[in-house]
């Protein structure tokens, strides 16, 4: 066992109201290399900045596999803590009411004996008719009230008997977990540690929910396919997610001719304001059918179809079989990063993940520029790592063939910074064969709920015309017969929900030489008629 100073809750606050035992903690993770340490004394740091150092514990970047196991059996049990909670409560309010109609059953009983009893004494005291006729209406009346009775009795237990179960199976799978083995030989520790760290997320939940933390653990969570456990609350079944953008692109060079043409080779400089409404509907806590309403208004430079119209452009129904999500109908696809392809995919695509690190994709229909489309891909990730892998397949309009093969290394390289190389090949009919690439040097990731968080990128490409369909970048990749060249950016969150993005793209075009400078700006409110909590 670890020998630890004053690590409990019960410890007395400091001046800024961080308990004392959290310094021990913070001190006693950096001594095992959870996390690094600050730049100044501990004793000095603010709940918020605790927070963080916390958070940084919790990541998978940062943590033992040992303690990751741990952790995966602590979310597990919480999840299954809540769903039995949950089903506890509604059973007390069915047993409740089974009493109540139980009662009401015995009165009504009791109600017929007496009706009975006072009919034989009537048939043996007098001959009246109207009394035995008022009587025998006493009767129908409780022979009703006895028959709607018997029915909620019966409905209340078909309701009664699974809910019992299933009771029974949560409290039997908690305790499972309770005295489960989760210990690592190599990490004596371990449990230790990780005692620690579920003190020390409960003491800053609320420093870690404004940090964005729960909100990036979930979406983690959801990268590795795992079926949903957490209930969720039908009557709030359906959700809506918004975004209202704004964003200028400026091109350099609006005099170069398409030889083929003879028009403008790229588009006219744009502004414009865009609207999209992310349609989310819950059928049945797993299934759900989901949706996307795009509009947009150019100020100036349409260069689309899309320009004041109002169009449901993404359809489709998503669930799980088993541990695989399923996903059918018109909905956004990204196919190598977006360096393939990153817009509308109609078909269908299966995911599989069951838990560990390998993840597979497969998707067949077909995208724009592309009558027919079969995508294989296969992603492995480990802490400090992670391999992807594709084969894509593409008929294109016009009737030739595409198709491109795809791997990717992706490694941090320390803090939130992240470095990734990926090779590219591409053959066509129309098109010679191609070997490409891109190197990514990336910090953070951007985010709409955390405050002053930053997001930046360096990438270099080169990729000829057979490597990609229609390219993510905000460059002129698109009107290119092949590109090389460096690409910029920086998002940073204003406020919650309200994102600044700035990129910069110097493109050279393989087949005509021409250079194009593209300077990009976009401003996001994000909107939701739910909570993430």
């Amino acid at each position: 066992m670890l020998g630890l100073s004053c690590l409990s809750p019960i410890c007395g606050l400091a001046a800024n109201e961080n308990p004392l035992w959290t310094y021990d903690a913070i001190e006693l993770l950096i001594n095992e290399g959870y996390i690094t340490p600050p730049q100044k004394d501990i004793q000095s740091l603010s709940r918020n900045e605790m927070a963080g150092l916390t958070a940084r514990a919790l990541t998978k970047e940062n943590t033992t596999e040992a303690a990751q196991r741990l952790q995966k059996k602590a979310d597990e049990l919480r999840l299954i803590s809540l769903q039995l909670a949950k089903d506890e409560a509604r059973l007390a309010i069915l047993e409740q009411q089974y009493g109540k109609i139980k009662a009401q059953y015995m009165r009504v009983m009791g109600q017929i004996k007496d009706t009975t009893r006072r009919q034989l004494y009537a048939a043996m005291q007098s001959e009246d008719t109207s009394v035995q006729d008022r009587l025998y209406g006493e009767e129908k009346e409780h022979d009703q009230a006895l028959q709607s009775t018997i029915t909620a009795l019966y409905q209340i237990k078909g309701q009664l008997i699974p809910l019992r179960a299933r009771v029974a199976r949560w409290k039997e799978k908690q305790e499972t977990l309770l005295h489960e083995d989760v210990s690592d030989a190599s990490s004596e520790h371990s449990a230790d540690v990780q005692t620690l760290l579920g003190d020390l997320r409960v003491e800053y939940a609320q420093e870690l929910n404004g940090l964005g933390y729960f909100q990036e653990e979930e979406a983690l969570d959801m990268s590795v396919l795992s079926p949903p456990i957490r209930p969720v609350d039908m009557e709030k079944r359906f959700k809506i997610d918004g975004e209202i953008r704004y964003d200028y692109r400026r091109q350099s060079d609006h005099s170069v001719i398409n030889p083929v043409s003879g028009k403008p080779k790229y588009p006219e400089d744009l502004q414009r304001f865009r609207a999209r409404f992310y349609l989310d509907y819950n059928i049945d806590d797993n299934w759900h059918a989901l949706g996307m309403i795009e509009s947009e208004k150019a100020l100036n430079g349409a260069d689309d179809s899309m320009d004041g119209t109002l169009s449901l452009d993404r359809y489709y129904l998503q669930g799980y079989l088993g541990n695989a999500r399923v996903t059918a109908g018109a909905f956004g696809t990204i196919l190598g990063e977006g360096n393939i392809y990153d817009s509308r995919f109609k078909g269908a695509m299966v995911e599989y993940g069951d838990g560990t690190p390998w993840t597979f994709r497969a998707r067949y229909g077909e995208v724009n520029e592309a009558e027919r489309a079969k995508t294989l891909s296969v992603s492995y990730d480990r802490d400090s790592y992670g391999v992807d892998g594709g084969l894509y397949q593409f008929r294109m309009v016009g009737g030739s063939h595409r198709n491109i093969e795809m791997v990717n290394f992706r490694k941090p390289i320390g803090g939130w910074l992240h470095g990734g190389l990926m090779y590219l090949h591409g053959s066509d009919d129309a098109y010679e064969d191609g070997h490409g690439y891109v190197v990514t040097l990336q910090r953070g990731e951007e985010n709409s709920w955390k405050k002053d968080n930053v997001m930046a990128f360096l990438k270099y490409y080169h990729q000829p015309r057979s490597t990609y369909i229609e390219h993510t970048m905000n460059g002129m990749a698109d009107y290119m017969n092949g590109f090389k060249g460096v690409g910029a950016g920086l998002s940073y969150t204003l406020q919650r929900d309200l994102v600044a993005s700035l990129e910069y793209y110097h493109l050279k075009d393989l087949t005509d030489h021409d250079t194009n400078n593209t300077i990009w700006f976009g401003l996001s409110y994000y909107f939701n008629n739910h909570s993430y909590d």
